[in-house]
């Protein structure tokens, strides 16, 4: 009788192994890391993680969108996955931390990670939560660079969330300054511009940058390297605001400010409403007016999509809509369904509640599974940064 030969996974070559391993859902490369030694080293290393969420990216083709709740979450401490075509819920993950104010909002999501703070809330260094729910891991930064003002203090945040390059470190850029005076200096307090890196754990202040003004949305939308936010100046009883956007440039840490063009501004007319939003991988803007009359609303949209050519910004119209029914733009998913908020006849200039909680780009991903099962509460004193911060690591 011939003899077999006796092979195993681990003689295969290691290109044709991590082919295998890009192609296994997150929960099953989990499992697998408590096989070996060469599995998890293998595994939770940063390229495989970066080669499995391209993988992931390139071969997922089903909408689904990540629902967290945005108040009372002590009362029901999950999100949901939900598939966009069936309404059906795929998956519910616990979450792991609590907010100062039991309130969420989403500053951002890449990769499969989560940022999320409280929900207007003007305190100092406001916290936090880096999250992936994928492999119930996160990082709560409760902490700032900024020394001069104290916690009674009315100091907002403007803040986003985004990479430097693809597979690179992922970053929170948050701008501080005094409520009463957006963007200019208060005796001798300038707006403060902090950088936080996933990557080294720490925050570290940008020193003397100009930071045009400050925006009046405080969330900002991430397209590839940079971020985004809106701003709307000067409206006045018998004059229309200008509509401008704030960038910050993760790569070389700049920021940008550049006015909407006319026929993007005043494709509605004067009282229309903005929201910014990312469509695959451009940024849009969504212009919406709330019409009514004797209790019948309709409400227009027009969607535009922003482009960089020859380093000239241009606006190309996407679609124009009317809806029957008061709704509230909140954000595209992957394949370019837009999701909307319903509001009522009742929702008179466009004052909504706190419309919902939502990701639309989120994958399962491997991200900040590298440091395994270890847990870390780490007191940090950095140089940049005077005093101790606290930051804990589930």
């Amino acid at each position: 009788m011939a003899n077999v030969s006796e092979t195993s996974f681990d003689d295969l070559p290691s290109e044709t192994a991590v082919e295998i391993f890009t192609r296994l859902p997150v929960k099953a490369l989990i499992r697998s890391t408590s096989v070996n030694k060469s599995w998890y080293s293998l595994i939770t290393n940063p390229k495989f993680i970066s080669a499995h969420i391209k993988h992931t990216i390139s071969s997922v083709n089903e909408d689904v969108v990540l629902v967290i709740p945005h108040s009372n979450v002590s009362e029901e401490p999950y999100a949901s996955l939900y598939s966009f075509e069936t309404g059906n819920v795929i998956d519910k993950y616990e979450i792991p931390f609590k907010t100062r104010t039991n309130t969420m909002q989403l500053v951002g999501s890449v990769n499969g990670l989560l940022c999320l703070t409280d929900v207007n809330i003007p305190y100092v260094g406001r916290d936090l939560h880096f999250w992936n729910p994928s492999v119930r891991k996160y990082l709560s930064i409760v902490t700032s660079c900024d020394h001069k003002w104290k916690e009674k203090d009315r100091i907002f945040n403007v803040v986003g969330f985004g990479v430097v390059e693809p597979g690179e470190d992922i970053r929170v850029v948050r701008i501080m300054y005094w409520d009463q005076n957006p963007g200019k200096l208060v005796g001798e307090f300038a707006p403060v511009v902090e950088v936080f890196s996933l990557r080294e754990k720490k925050w570290r202040e940008i020193q003397n940058t100009r930071v045009p003004r400050v925006a009046s949305e405080e969330i900002g939308i991430s397209v590839g390297h940079m971020v985004y936010w809106l701003d709307c100046v000067g409206r006045t009883e018998t004059h229309s605001c200008t509509v401008c956007l704030m960038s910050f440039d993760f790569r070389n840490e700049v920021f940008g400010l550049m006015k909407l063009t006319d026929d993007v501004r005043y494709c509605l007319g004067d009282c229309a409403s903005f929201s910014l939003m990312k469509f695959k991988d451009s940024l849009a803007i969504c212009v919406f007016e709330i019409n009514g009359s004797n209790g019948i609303y309709s409400q227009p949209f027009y969607i535009w999509l922003m482009s960089h050519e020859d380093g000239t910004v241009s606006w190309t119209p996407h679609s124009k809509f009317v809806y029957e029914r008061v709704q509230w733009p909140l954000t595209f998913t992957k394949s370019g369904h837009l999701l909307m908020s319903r509001g009522t006849n009742s929702d008179r200039m466009g004052l909504f509640p706190l419309p919902p909680c939502v990701d639309a780009s989120f994958i399962e991903s491997l991200v900040m599974h590298e440091r395994g099962s270890e847990l870390l509460e780490l007191e940090i004193c950095n140089v940049s940064c005077p005093g101790s911060s606290l930051i804990s690591f589930w």
